[in-house]
């Protein structure tokens, strides 16, 4: 693993001295009116008049029709040049108008992590830490009405814990999480459910186990992020553990659904078994992002700066492959700064964190050679990984950006800070594709 990681490396530095000119042509063009995200670039400039998310962070964000609906930690949220609402960790608004909805204010005690659509255009499935909506108890997972924010009530699933992450397809509702349990079924961290009723699919049933951990923190077994082919026959799986089904499978582990029952892929990667310096993160991937196409995906990852490991960066991963001790396509590296977040399109893969620089292998905590700044936001050939000269820029930086969400018409950016682009967009921003 480390000398191929090395000779990552060194191609790398070979497309930044041989072929920059050609990327950076190829990020400066400018965007066709009317055109898609999958066609062009985003805007670097963000939209005017979207609403601003007073304090907290913002964890997750959905565009459904023409209602966005925005989760995270926050508790006030404020229409520009108008009121201040109190909304406890959720909202919605007009993707149009960007005028807050009045009516969707559920209350939730604690954070929402994760939203999905649900498949009849008029629903929310809400994911997190909570432990009640409204004074409601229910822990974890949620349908709610989209008009009304109102529970729907048909549906009854229900973790033993915190959900992570969704991905939908096929009437089915994938649920991750750090659970031990659903509706009773001792299926932990990845359960299958039925979207309309939430009834368990005792069949779906990996066993994830082995959760890492380190000398100053005790890990728990957590699957956070999932990322699933747009046929929904490939469903990929990161977070705490080293096994699935009995196979080795560390923070990584790519399932195959076309099988009933649904089984683990011939997939194996080593890229994740090293520790990270940081030891404070036993597992340290953080995000997930599947390829329009479904032929790839990408990873980010955490956990301080190591030479020629996957910590703090953000790599390809082709969906189709076999084997084990599989290599990424390619890799950058940010030089010891978190990623936390991902979206990939046709042209671009945003990603998002705290990182100071991409293009920066040698970099630790500081610029390498053929490194280019990047302030907390950044977009990456899908190609070879090289950052474009897209450069909006995030200042302060933060923690970084948790929600990169592409839409029909742009890119939706969740954080937790307040400036995109050198404009006043608290916690949340819009860049138009046109």
């Amino acid at each position: 693993m480390i000398w191929n990681m090395r000779f990552g490396r060194r191609l790398l530095h070979e497309l930044l001295f041989g072929g920059a000119l050609v990327v950076v042509a190829l990020g400066a063009t400018a965007p066709a009116f009317g055109a898609t995200p999958d066609e062009v670039v985003v805007s670097e400039a963000p939209a005017k008049k979207t609403p601003n998310v007073l304090d907290g962070s913002v964890k997750a964000v959905v565009q459904i029709g023409n209602k966005v609906v925005v989760g995270g930690t926050f508790t006030k949220v404020k229409q520009p040049g108008g009121a201040t609402f109190d909304r406890s960790r959720i909202f919605a608004f007009n993707a149009t108008t960007f005028a807050i909805d009045p009516n969707f204010k559920p209350v939730f005690d604690r954070e929402v992590d994760a939203l999905a659509a649900g498949s009849d255009g008029h629903s929310v499935f809400v994911g997190g830490r909570f432990n009640s909506i409204s004074g409601y108890a229910r822990k974890g997972l949620i349908k709610l009405d989209l008009a009304t924010g109102q529970r729907i009530m048909g549906f009854n699933a229900k973790p033993k814990g915190a959900v992570l992450d969704f991905a939908r397809s096929g009437g089915k509702l994938y649920v991750a999480g750090n659970f031990p349990t659903i509706n009773g079924n001792a299926i932990g961290a990845l359960a299958s459910v039925n979207e309309t009723t939430g009834a368990v699919d005792t069949s779906f049933n990996l066993h994830y186990a082995d959760p890492r951990s380190t000398s100053t923190t005790q890990g728990s077994l957590t699957v956070a992020n999932l990322a699933i082919t747009p046929d929904g026959k490939r469903l990929v799986t990161a977070g705490n553990f080293q096994h699935v089904n009995g196979l080795d499978r560390n923070q990584l582990a790519v399932l195959d659904l076309s099988t009933s029952p649904a089984s683990v892929a011939n997939w194996e990667t080593d890229g994740f078994k090293f520790q990270c310096p940081s030891l404070r993160k036993p597992a340290w991937t953080t995000d997930l992002a599947m390829s329009p196409d479904g032929k790839w995906f990408v990873v980010t990852s955490t956990g301080a700066y190591a030479q020629g490991q996957l910590c703090d960066t953000a790599s390809r991963w082709e969906v189709d492959q076999t084997g084990s001790g599989l290599q990424p396509t390619w890799v950058n590296w940010t030089g010891g700064d978190s990623l936390f977040s991902a979206a990939a399109t046709k042209v671009a893969v945003y990603v998002g964190g705290h990182q100071r620089w991409m293009n920066n292998p040698d970099g630790n905590d500081s610029p390498g050679p053929g490194a280019v700044p990047r302030s907390g936001i950044a977009a990456l050939d899908p190609a070879n990984g090289l950052a474009l000269s897209w450069n909006p820029g995030r200042n302060p930086r933060g923690e970084g950006v948790f929600a990169l969400v592409p839409t029909a018409t742009g890119l939706w950016v969740g954080s937790d800070t307040d400036y995109i682009a050198g404009q006043y967009r608290a916690k949340l921003a819009f860049m138009p594709s046109g």
